[in-house]
Protein backbone atom coordinates (compact mmCIF):
# COMPACT_ATOMS: atom_id res chain seq x y z
CA UNK A 1 0.00 0.00 0.00
CA UNK A 2 0.75 3.52 -1.24
CA UNK A 3 2.14 6.04 1.84
CA UNK A 4 -0.58 8.45 0.46
CA UNK A 5 -2.72 9.84 3.01
CA UNK A 6 -6.98 10.05 1.61
CA UNK A 7 -8.49 12.70 4.69
CA UNK A 8 -11.96 11.22 3.81
CA UNK A 9 -13.92 7.83 3.64
CA UNK A 10 -16.27 6.83 1.27
CA UNK A 11 -20.03 5.04 2.64
CA UNK A 12 -22.57 3.13 1.20
CA UNK A 13 -25.87 1.62 2.16
CA UNK A 14 -26.70 -1.46 0.12
CA UNK A 15 -28.92 -4.66 0.20
CA UNK A 16 -28.77 -7.49 -2.73
CA UNK A 17 -26.03 -5.66 -5.03
CA UNK A 18 -23.54 -8.35 -5.93
CA UNK A 19 -23.38 -7.04 -9.52
CA UNK A 20 -22.68 -3.96 -8.67
CA UNK A 21 -20.22 -4.37 -6.16
CA UNK A 22 -18.17 -6.46 -8.47
CA UNK A 23 -17.72 -3.08 -10.28
CA UNK A 24 -17.76 -0.98 -7.20
CA UNK A 25 -14.97 -2.31 -6.26
CA UNK A 26 -13.16 -2.35 -9.69
CA UNK A 27 -13.98 1.40 -9.72
CA UNK A 28 -12.68 1.84 -6.79
CA UNK A 29 -9.59 -0.07 -6.44
CA UNK A 30 -6.86 2.04 -7.50
CA UNK A 31 -8.14 4.44 -4.22
CA UNK A 32 -8.39 1.75 -1.79
CA UNK A 33 -4.71 0.30 -3.21
CA UNK A 34 -3.23 3.76 -1.90
CA UNK A 35 -5.22 4.11 1.49
CA UNK A 36 -9.08 4.82 0.42
CA UNK A 37 -11.48 3.71 3.47
CA UNK A 38 -15.19 2.26 2.21
CA UNK A 39 -17.45 1.26 4.30
CA UNK A 40 -20.43 -1.02 3.07
CA UNK A 41 -23.04 -0.62 5.86
CA UNK A 42 -25.31 -3.83 4.16
CA UNK A 43 -28.95 -3.75 5.32
CA UNK A 44 -29.87 -7.46 4.85
CA UNK A 45 -28.25 -8.69 1.53
CA UNK A 46 -29.00 -12.68 1.01
CA UNK A 47 -26.89 -12.99 -2.27
CA UNK A 48 -23.12 -12.58 -2.31
CA UNK A 49 -23.04 -8.61 -1.79
CA UNK A 50 -21.24 -8.96 1.78
CA UNK A 51 -18.51 -11.54 0.36
CA UNK A 52 -18.11 -9.82 -2.76
CA UNK A 53 -17.52 -6.39 -0.58
CA UNK A 54 -15.08 -8.12 1.51
CA UNK A 55 -12.92 -9.33 -1.29
CA UNK A 56 -12.77 -5.86 -2.63
CA UNK A 57 -11.78 -4.45 0.71
CA UNK A 58 -13.99 -2.65 1.70
CA UNK A 59 -15.22 -2.42 5.24
CA UNK A 60 -18.14 -4.14 5.76
CA UNK A 61 -20.80 -3.21 9.08
CA UNK A 62 -24.01 -5.09 9.71
CA UNK A 63 -26.35 -2.84 11.45
CA UNK A 64 -28.15 -4.90 14.44
CA UNK A 65 -31.39 -2.92 13.94
CA UNK A 66 -32.63 -3.66 10.68
CA UNK A 67 -36.08 -4.28 12.15
CA UNK A 68 -35.81 -0.43 12.69
CA UNK A 69 -35.01 0.19 9.06
CA UNK A 70 -38.10 -1.80 7.73
CA UNK A 71 -41.09 -0.16 8.32
CA UNK A 72 -45.05 -0.07 8.44
CA UNK A 73 -47.54 2.34 8.29
CA UNK A 74 -50.13 2.46 11.22
CA UNK A 75 -53.66 1.70 10.44
CA UNK A 76 -54.33 5.58 11.55
CA UNK A 77 -52.15 6.65 8.96
CA UNK A 78 -53.32 4.54 6.12
CA UNK A 79 -57.08 5.44 6.97
CA UNK A 80 -55.95 8.88 6.48
CA UNK A 81 -53.73 8.48 3.18
CA UNK A 82 -56.75 6.10 1.71
CA UNK A 83 -59.14 9.31 2.77
CA UNK A 84 -57.08 12.69 1.74
CA UNK A 85 -54.22 11.93 -0.11
CA UNK A 86 -54.73 9.43 -2.90
CA UNK A 87 -57.61 10.33 -5.36
CA UNK A 88 -59.71 7.16 -5.00
CA UNK A 89 -59.74 5.59 -8.85
CA UNK A 90 -56.26 6.13 -8.70
CA UNK A 91 -56.03 3.95 -5.02
CA UNK A 92 -57.80 1.32 -6.31
CA UNK A 93 -55.53 1.34 -9.12
CA UNK A 94 -52.47 0.79 -7.20
CA UNK A 95 -53.68 -1.78 -4.95
CA UNK A 96 -54.33 -4.02 -8.25
CA UNK A 97 -50.44 -3.37 -9.67
CA UNK A 98 -49.59 -5.13 -6.11
CA UNK A 99 -48.06 -2.14 -5.07
CA UNK A 100 -47.97 -1.91 -0.99
CA UNK A 101 -47.78 1.55 0.23
CA UNK A 102 -48.25 0.91 3.64
CA UNK A 103 -44.22 -0.33 4.60
CA UNK A 104 -41.37 1.13 3.38
CA UNK A 105 -37.71 1.58 3.82
CA UNK A 106 -36.26 4.33 6.44
CA UNK A 107 -33.10 5.41 3.92
CA UNK A 108 -31.81 8.60 6.60
CA UNK A 109 -31.91 6.00 8.94
CA UNK A 110 -29.96 3.68 6.97
CA UNK A 111 -27.17 6.60 6.50
CA UNK A 112 -27.36 7.50 9.88
CA UNK A 113 -25.51 3.81 11.01
CA UNK A 114 -22.63 5.49 9.69
CA UNK A 115 -22.97 8.03 12.97
CA UNK A 116 -22.12 4.43 15.16
CA UNK A 117 -19.17 3.36 13.09
CA UNK A 118 -15.56 3.81 13.84
CA UNK A 119 -14.35 5.18 10.22
CA UNK A 120 -10.71 6.64 10.08
CA UNK A 121 -12.23 10.14 8.86
CA UNK A 122 -14.89 11.95 9.94
CA UNK A 123 -15.38 13.61 6.41
CA UNK A 124 -17.79 10.89 4.21
CA UNK A 125 -18.17 10.77 1.06
CA UNK A 126 -21.87 8.62 0.57
CA UNK A 127 -22.41 7.54 -2.84
CA UNK A 128 -25.00 4.40 -4.34
CA UNK A 129 -23.99 0.95 -5.31
CA UNK A 130 -24.82 2.30 -8.41
CA UNK A 131 -22.59 5.40 -8.23
CA UNK A 132 -18.89 5.31 -10.18
CA UNK A 133 -16.30 7.39 -9.48
CA UNK A 134 -14.97 9.56 -13.10
CA UNK A 135 -12.82 11.35 -11.36
CA UNK A 136 -11.78 12.32 -8.08
CA UNK A 137 -8.31 14.33 -7.33
CA UNK A 138 -7.77 13.77 -3.19
CA UNK A 139 -4.55 15.86 -3.15
CA UNK A 140 -6.82 19.03 -3.76
CA UNK A 141 -9.83 17.43 -1.44
CA UNK A 142 -7.56 17.07 1.39
CA UNK A 143 -5.99 20.73 1.02
CA UNK A 144 -9.87 22.11 1.39
CA UNK A 145 -10.01 19.91 4.11
CA UNK A 146 -7.29 21.28 5.68
CA UNK A 147 -8.61 24.73 4.71
CA UNK A 148 -11.63 23.81 7.01
CA UNK A 149 -13.90 23.23 4.69
CA UNK A 150 -16.37 20.81 6.35
CA UNK A 151 -18.68 19.97 3.60
CA UNK A 152 -18.96 19.26 -0.61
CA UNK A 153 -21.35 20.26 -3.14
CA UNK A 154 -20.11 17.99 -6.49
CA UNK A 155 -21.63 17.12 -10.13
CA UNK A 156 -23.70 14.06 -10.38
CA UNK A 157 -24.56 12.83 -14.14
CA UNK A 158 -27.53 10.38 -14.35
CA UNK A 159 -27.81 9.53 -18.22
CA UNK A 160 -28.81 12.66 -19.50
CA UNK A 161 -28.47 14.90 -16.13
CA UNK A 162 -26.64 17.09 -14.80
CA UNK A 163 -27.37 17.04 -11.20
CA UNK A 164 -25.66 19.10 -8.69
CA UNK A 165 -25.78 17.59 -5.12
CA UNK A 166 -24.27 17.19 -1.65
CA UNK A 167 -23.83 14.23 -0.30
CA UNK A 168 -19.98 15.00 0.94
CA UNK A 169 -20.16 15.96 4.95
CA UNK A 170 -18.61 16.57 8.49
CA UNK A 171 -20.37 12.98 10.18
CA UNK A 172 -19.65 14.85 13.86
CA UNK A 173 -22.04 18.00 12.14
CA UNK A 174 -24.59 16.80 9.72
CA UNK A 175 -27.09 13.93 9.78
CA UNK A 176 -29.64 12.83 7.49
CA UNK A 177 -33.71 13.70 6.95
CA UNK A 178 -36.55 12.40 5.08
CA UNK A 179 -37.44 8.87 4.88
CA UNK A 180 -36.98 8.73 1.25
CA UNK A 181 -35.01 11.12 -0.84
CA UNK A 182 -33.05 11.84 1.93
CA UNK A 183 -30.84 15.18 2.72
CA UNK A 184 -28.01 16.45 4.98
CA UNK A 185 -29.38 18.87 7.19
CA UNK A 186 -28.34 22.21 7.49
CA UNK A 187 -26.25 22.75 10.09
CA UNK A 188 -22.51 23.84 8.02
CA UNK A 189 -21.82 27.28 7.96
CA UNK A 190 -21.58 28.40 4.16
CA UNK A 191 -18.23 30.05 4.13
CA UNK A 192 -17.27 26.36 4.72
CA UNK A 193 -19.23 24.40 2.16
CA UNK A 194 -17.83 24.36 -1.51
CA UNK A 195 -18.91 23.22 -5.22
CA UNK A 196 -15.93 21.04 -6.16
CA UNK A 197 -15.17 21.47 -10.16
CA UNK A 198 -15.76 18.31 -12.29
CA UNK A 199 -11.72 17.83 -12.31
CA UNK A 200 -11.90 17.67 -8.86
CA UNK A 201 -14.85 15.29 -8.35
CA UNK A 202 -17.27 13.64 -10.94
CA UNK A 203 -19.86 10.78 -10.14
CA UNK A 204 -21.47 8.69 -12.32
CA UNK A 205 -24.88 6.91 -11.95
CA UNK A 206 -26.09 3.87 -13.50
CA UNK A 207 -29.73 3.90 -13.27
CA UNK A 208 -30.55 0.23 -11.60
CA UNK A 209 -33.13 -2.38 -13.18
CA UNK A 210 -34.67 -2.68 -9.83
CA UNK A 211 -38.38 -2.47 -8.23
CA UNK A 212 -38.26 0.74 -6.27
CA UNK A 213 -40.75 1.46 -3.25
CA UNK A 214 -40.26 5.50 -2.18
CA UNK A 215 -44.45 5.67 -1.72
CA UNK A 216 -44.62 4.45 1.64
CA UNK A 217 -41.79 6.91 2.66
CA UNK A 218 -42.46 9.78 0.91
CA UNK A 219 -46.58 9.03 2.42
CA UNK A 220 -45.41 9.28 6.24
CA UNK A 221 -43.15 12.16 5.49
CA UNK A 222 -45.79 14.23 3.61
CA UNK A 223 -48.89 13.71 6.26
CA UNK A 224 -46.14 14.12 9.21
CA UNK A 225 -45.80 18.06 7.64
CA UNK A 226 -48.00 18.57 4.78
CA UNK A 227 -46.69 22.42 4.71
CA UNK A 228 -42.98 20.87 3.73
CA UNK A 229 -42.37 21.73 0.00
CA UNK A 230 -39.74 19.07 0.16
CA UNK A 231 -42.54 16.30 1.46
CA UNK A 232 -44.75 17.89 -0.78
CA UNK A 233 -42.57 18.01 -4.37
CA UNK A 234 -41.00 14.54 -3.68
CA UNK A 235 -44.66 12.76 -2.90
CA UNK A 236 -46.68 14.38 -6.04
CA UNK A 237 -43.51 13.49 -8.33
CA UNK A 238 -43.63 10.05 -7.20
CA UNK A 239 -46.70 9.78 -7.75
CA UNK A 240 -46.64 11.02 -11.74
CA UNK A 241 -43.76 8.00 -11.91
CA UNK A 242 -46.42 5.56 -11.16
CA UNK A 243 -49.09 7.43 -13.57
CA UNK A 244 -50.84 8.30 -10.91
CA UNK A 245 -51.79 11.90 -12.81
CA UNK A 246 -54.78 12.79 -10.92
CA UNK A 247 -53.19 12.66 -7.48
CA UNK A 248 -50.33 13.84 -8.45
CA UNK A 249 -51.65 16.82 -9.59
CA UNK A 250 -53.95 17.01 -6.17
CA UNK A 251 -50.75 17.48 -4.34
CA UNK A 252 -48.36 19.44 -6.76
CA UNK A 253 -51.30 21.82 -6.65
CA UNK A 254 -50.27 22.28 -3.03
CA UNK A 255 -47.01 23.09 -3.62
CA UNK A 256 -47.84 26.19 -6.02
CA UNK A 257 -50.73 27.52 -3.81
CA UNK A 258 -48.06 28.21 -1.05
CA UNK A 259 -46.67 31.81 -0.11
CA UNK A 260 -44.08 32.43 -3.37
CA UNK A 261 -41.41 32.91 -0.49
CA UNK A 262 -42.08 29.42 0.44
CA UNK A 263 -39.67 26.58 -2.23
CA UNK A 264 -37.26 26.54 -4.02
CA UNK A 265 -38.20 28.13 -7.26
CA UNK A 266 -36.41 25.43 -9.50
CA UNK A 267 -38.61 22.95 -7.61
CA UNK A 268 -41.50 25.22 -8.08
CA UNK A 269 -41.40 25.35 -11.64
CA UNK A 270 -40.61 21.90 -11.30
CA UNK A 271 -43.39 20.91 -9.77
CA UNK A 272 -46.05 22.93 -12.50
CA UNK A 273 -43.85 21.26 -15.47
CA UNK A 274 -45.35 17.97 -13.86
CA UNK A 275 -49.00 19.00 -13.38
CA UNK A 276 -48.27 19.86 -17.09
CA UNK A 277 -47.31 16.42 -17.73
CA UNK A 278 -50.26 14.85 -16.05
CA UNK A 279 -52.29 17.06 -17.55
CA UNK A 280 -50.64 16.12 -20.93
CA UNK A 281 -50.98 12.33 -20.84
CA UNK A 282 -54.65 12.96 -19.49
CA UNK A 283 -54.88 14.60 -23.04
CA UNK A 284 -55.91 18.33 -21.99
CA UNK A 285 -53.51 19.73 -23.95
CA UNK A 286 -54.85 23.27 -22.70
CA UNK A 287 -54.18 23.20 -19.02
CA UNK A 288 -50.79 21.17 -19.83
CA UNK A 289 -49.59 24.22 -22.30
CA UNK A 290 -50.76 26.29 -19.48
CA UNK A 291 -48.85 24.49 -16.37
CA UNK A 292 -45.61 24.42 -18.79
CA UNK A 293 -45.69 28.42 -19.23
CA UNK A 294 -46.33 28.82 -16.32
CA UNK A 295 -43.44 27.02 -14.97
CA UNK A 296 -41.45 29.32 -17.32
CA UNK A 297 -42.92 32.24 -15.34
CA UNK A 298 -41.72 31.06 -12.20
CA UNK A 299 -38.39 30.79 -13.14
CA UNK A 300 -36.45 31.58 -16.55
CA UNK A 301 -33.56 29.71 -15.23
CA UNK A 302 -33.20 26.66 -18.08
CA UNK A 303 -35.07 25.64 -21.18
CA UNK A 304 -37.43 22.79 -20.14
CA UNK A 305 -41.02 24.77 -19.89
CA UNK A 306 -40.22 25.72 -23.00
CA UNK A 307 -38.90 22.75 -24.46
CA UNK A 308 -41.77 20.89 -23.54
CA UNK A 309 -44.42 23.62 -24.49
CA UNK A 310 -42.88 23.70 -27.66
CA UNK A 311 -42.97 19.42 -27.83
CA UNK A 312 -47.04 19.62 -27.32
CA UNK A 313 -47.01 22.29 -29.96
CA UNK A 314 -46.25 19.33 -32.33
CA UNK A 315 -48.69 17.28 -30.83
CA UNK A 316 -51.44 19.81 -31.46
CA UNK A 317 -49.90 20.69 -35.12
CA UNK A 318 -49.08 24.07 -34.57
CA UNK A 319 -45.84 24.34 -35.43
CA UNK A 320 -45.35 27.84 -35.84
CA UNK A 321 -45.71 28.36 -32.11
CA UNK A 322 -43.25 25.21 -31.85
CA UNK A 323 -40.65 27.00 -33.61
CA UNK A 324 -40.70 30.28 -31.74
CA UNK A 325 -40.84 28.06 -28.28
CA UNK A 326 -37.43 26.30 -29.43
CA UNK A 327 -35.46 29.31 -30.31
CA UNK A 328 -36.65 31.30 -27.63
CA UNK A 329 -34.89 28.49 -25.67
CA UNK A 330 -31.77 28.73 -27.09
CA UNK A 331 -31.03 31.92 -25.75
CA UNK A 332 -30.97 30.03 -22.20
CA UNK A 333 -27.71 28.99 -20.83
CA UNK A 334 -27.80 25.76 -18.50
CA UNK A 335 -27.70 27.72 -14.81
CA UNK A 336 -26.33 25.25 -11.94
CA UNK A 337 -29.24 24.02 -9.79
CA UNK A 338 -31.82 22.92 -12.12
CA UNK A 339 -31.96 18.94 -12.72
CA UNK A 340 -32.64 18.94 -16.46
CA UNK A 341 -31.98 16.97 -19.30
CA UNK A 342 -28.37 18.08 -20.51
CA UNK A 343 -29.71 17.12 -24.53
CA UNK A 344 -31.92 20.44 -23.71
CA UNK A 345 -28.80 22.32 -23.86
CA UNK A 346 -26.94 20.62 -27.31
CA UNK A 347 -29.70 18.46 -29.56
CA UNK A 348 -33.29 19.02 -28.57
CA UNK A 349 -33.81 21.93 -29.64
CA UNK A 350 -32.89 21.47 -33.50
CA UNK A 351 -35.01 18.48 -33.27
CA UNK A 352 -38.26 20.25 -32.77
CA UNK A 353 -36.34 22.78 -35.30
CA UNK A 354 -35.94 20.49 -38.07
CA UNK A 355 -39.56 18.93 -37.55
CA UNK A 356 -41.39 21.98 -36.93
CA UNK A 357 -39.58 23.27 -40.24
CA UNK A 358 -40.38 20.55 -42.55
CA UNK A 359 -43.80 20.61 -41.31
CA UNK A 360 -44.51 24.16 -42.43
CA UNK A 361 -43.02 23.62 -45.77
CA UNK A 362 -39.49 25.32 -45.33
CA UNK A 363 -38.01 22.15 -46.09
CA UNK A 364 -34.43 23.14 -46.80
CA UNK A 365 -34.45 25.14 -42.93
CA UNK A 366 -35.39 21.70 -41.70
CA UNK A 367 -32.38 20.19 -43.34
CA UNK A 368 -30.23 22.43 -41.88
CA UNK A 369 -31.32 21.71 -38.27
CA UNK A 370 -31.36 18.13 -39.19
CA UNK A 371 -27.73 17.89 -40.27
CA UNK A 372 -26.63 20.06 -36.66
CA UNK A 373 -28.74 17.07 -34.58
CA UNK A 374 -26.74 14.78 -36.88
CA UNK A 375 -23.63 16.66 -36.45
CA UNK A 376 -24.50 16.52 -32.49
CA UNK A 377 -25.13 12.75 -32.44
CA UNK A 378 -24.10 10.74 -35.24
CA UNK A 379 -25.10 7.40 -33.97
CA UNK A 380 -28.35 8.72 -33.25
CA UNK A 381 -30.67 5.86 -34.80
CA UNK A 382 -33.76 8.12 -35.28
CA UNK A 383 -31.58 10.98 -37.07
CA UNK A 384 -30.21 8.33 -39.22
CA UNK A 385 -33.80 6.97 -40.35
CA UNK A 386 -35.06 10.74 -41.01
CA UNK A 387 -31.98 10.99 -43.56
CA UNK A 388 -34.79 9.63 -45.91
CA UNK A 389 -36.51 12.61 -45.78
CA UNK A 390 -34.30 14.98 -46.59
CA UNK A 391 -32.63 13.21 -49.59
CA UNK A 392 -33.77 15.15 -52.12
CA UNK A 393 -33.63 18.35 -50.29
CA UNK A 394 -31.03 21.08 -51.45
CA UNK A 395 -28.67 22.51 -49.01
CA UNK A 396 -28.42 25.90 -47.92
CA UNK A 397 -25.45 27.82 -46.35
CA UNK A 398 -27.33 29.78 -43.65
CA UNK A 399 -30.32 29.59 -41.65
CA UNK A 400 -32.02 32.91 -41.89
CA UNK A 401 -35.53 32.20 -39.60
CA UNK A 402 -37.62 34.17 -37.80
Amino acid sequence: MSNKTINFSIALIARNEENNMIELGENLKKYIDIGLEVILIDTGSTDKTVEIAKKNDFNVYIPDNLNELNCKLQNYEIEFINNNVIVKEELESLQNCGIDYTKYFNFSLARNIIQKVNTKNDMILFIDASDRIVNMNYDIINKLLSDGMQRFEYYLYAGHEKLKISRFYNKRIEEWECRVHEVLSVKTNRENIILLNESILKVQHFYKNKTRNYLGGLLIDYINNMKNTRYIYYLGREFFFLRMYRSSMKILKQYLDLDIKEGWLAERSSASIIIGECYFNLNDFKNANKYFMNAFDISQGWREPLIKAARLCQKTDEFRKGIALAHASLGLESIDGFSEDTRNYTVVPFEILYWGYYWTGKKEIAKKYWKLCLDIEPNNSKYNEDAKFFKDIKDIDEVKVL
